[in-house]
């Protein structure tokens, strides 16, 4: 009896330290830098005592050389701590220190378009997902409202049609936040100290100058403002008649980029050659690209990372004013960082699918809707005027939740830096059931009917 009795006593304390120790990471692996932020909690991601004025105007401590190369080097937030790396940080952050949030000063006042049949506000999101949440709208109204095309013709009291929900840090709780993700639904996160740090860093182009010189990048051109991802044709496999790459792979540094980049916007037309930059960086790599400098997506569980064993790394997208990514879908869940700039976002959400048109799985650009968004054929596609849609705007500092096979399509406002990461495919038993039933006969049938 007494052997019996130390056995479960052994048992309850291996058990209590278990949780302990679980319960402790997760909440070191959520936490901001100040490490009051509570993983799951009730109460605010900051410390309930001060209001969000009082965090902004709390005084900043002074750190010495010591603890900033300290930080810098901290092996669970980046992979590369270099000596060039460490010194740079140290230069710009000493730069940024003396700043306020000029970073946001050229970004525009977006705000919800106020409809009556919306049975919740898009800035202010009750705690539970509402039914029929996102709110959606027809997609010709969408865009006869704001031509792609035309990103700087903004609308009127640049009123967009957003029903996606916007979560501010330091208001809305990581428990309200994480009850949108659990049903896999988008959702915007706005003013994480992590990502508005490294937005301020990036504001600088001298700082991305320094950090990524003259190495070429394999990216993409385009004869015109158009991007649609595309495969070269498998093996025993011709693609349709007619068909040409819609973009070529070319390589080219930052700073060549920036170049064609940073002109007079009026010099970019939807006909004038486009460049769309991009980085793509695995922590496997030992590089030291800019995408392994970004501690928000550190391969831990937190807010942006689902399942951090299954994540595809880190991919950055730079875009110069009015470059479209035609829409299209993933197979996996995405947490979208925009570092620089705006991106226009219009998203659709998987039942949607049978009204996009998409390619058959065979052609090069499968998982693409057929239609060109800019000048939508209604007569040729009169499915797509059928689909709902929903359009959100993010700027520098902002993290979107986007699940996977949700379409979207993007169009750049102006010059923007984009990075995001991929954290897994699996869903629960009854997401994946609703993701099958409304996608799967669609995803899966070729449109042999339908001429691409």
């Amino acid at each position: 009896m007494k052997s019996f009795t130390c056995i479960v006593c052994v048992m309850f304390i291996c058990s209590t330290l278990f949780m302990h120790n679980t319960v402790n990471k997760l909440y070191q692996s959520t936490s901001s830098q100040d490490g009051k932020f509570r993983f799951g909690g009730k109460g605010n991601m900051h410390d309930k005592k001060m209001s969000k004025n009082e965090l902004q105007k709390r005084p900043k401590v002074a750190e010495t050389n010591d603890q900033m190369e300290a930080r810098l080097r901290d092996k669970t937030i980046f992979l590369e701590q270099s000596d060039d790396y460490v010194e740079l940080r140290r230069k710009y952050e000493s730069i940024i220190s003396n700043e306020d949030n000029s970073y946001r000063d050229k970004l525009h006042p977006f705000k919800p378009m106020s409809v009556t049949d919306m049975k919740y506000d898009p800035m202010h999101c009750p705690d539970d997902v509402p039914v029929g949440y996102p709110h959606a709208f027809p997609v010709k109204e969408v865009l006869n409202h704001w031509q792609p095309d035309e990103p700087s013709n903004f609308p009127e009291n640049y009123e967009i049609y957003q029903g996606i929900c916007v979560f501010q840090w330091g208001r809305d709780s990581a428990e309200k936040i994480l009850n949108y993700r659990s049903a896999e639904v988008p959702y915007v996160i706005r003013g994480d100290p992590d990502v508005t740090e490294t937005a301020r860093r990036w504001s600088h182009p001298e700082y991305l100058h320094e950090l990524l010189g003259d190495q070429p990048q394999k990216s993409e051109f385009s004869l015109n403002n158009h991007f649609m991802y595309w495969k070269a044709p498998q093996k025993g496999r011709t693609p349709p008649k007619g068909w040409k790459k819609p973009t070529e792979n070319r390589k080219i540094s930052y700073n060549e980029w920036f170049k064609k980049a940073n002109v007079d916007e009026s010099q970019l037309t939807t006909n004038s050659p486009h460049w769309y930059y991009r980085i793509n960086a695995f922590y496997s790599d030992r590089g030291g690209e800019a995408s392994n400098k970004l501690p928000f997506f550190r391969m831990v569980h937190n807010l942006y990372m689902v399942e951090p064993k299954n994540q595809r790394g880190i991919n950055c997208r730079f875009g110069m004013k009015g470059v479209i990514a035609e829409n299209h879908f993933d197979g996996s869940r995405n947490s979208i960082a925009i570092l620089t700039g705006e991106r226009r976002y219009l998203l659709t959400e998987p039942s949607q699918c049978e009204n996009l048109i998409l390619y058959p799985q065979n052609h090069p650009s499968g998982r693409h809707s057929a239609v060109d968004w800019s000048k939508p054929d209604y007569r040729k596609y009169p499915e797509f005027e059928k689909a709902m849609v929903n359009e959100i705007v993010l700027q520098a500092g902002d993290v979107m939740y986007l699940p996977k096979n949700w379409f979207h399509y993007i169009i750049s406002i102006g010059r923007n830096y984009q990075c995001n990461i991929r954290s897994g495919q699996k869903n629960t038993r009854e997401q994946e059931v609703r993701l099958r039933i409304n996608t799967n006969k669609c995803l899966r049938t070729i449109r042999d009917e339908i001429e691409y």
